[in-house]
């Protein structure tokens, strides 16, 4: 199983609802997990630079097979526009299998 666990930073999966991925959550995530579409999934993208360098972005967000040439990535938070690219730009997925949140301590 080629499994890992991250702790989530920021806030661009932050919202209401089920959902929602708020800072100091964990998420466990695999490569072996199918991506479906709407599926949360962490992508990695590597596109090549006007000048010929390779470049790339990973990111945690909702992941739309819009047609077969164009990959939408969805932010929950509804500011935060979409990321549209081409197909061919999507080296990798791992497929979320876990969502531990984090609870908050109580003062007494």
């Amino acid at each position: 199983n080629r499994s890992f666990a991250v702790r989530v930073v920021g806030d661009a999966m932050a919202g209401a609802g089920e959902d929602c991925f708020r800072a100091g959550d964990v998420i466990v995530l695999s490569l072996d997990q199918p991506i479906a579409n709407g599926n949360l999934a962490l992508v990695r993208t590597t596109w090549e630079g006007r000048k010929g360098e390779k470049s790339s972005r990973t990111v945690f967000c909702r992941y739309f097979a819009d047609d077969s040439e164009a990959i939408r990535l969805q932010f929950l938070r509804s500011e935060v526009p979409p990321y549209i690219l081409p197909a061919s730009e999507v080296e990798r997925t791992w497929g979320l299998v876990l969502h531990l949140r984090r609870t908050e301590k109580h003062r007494s």
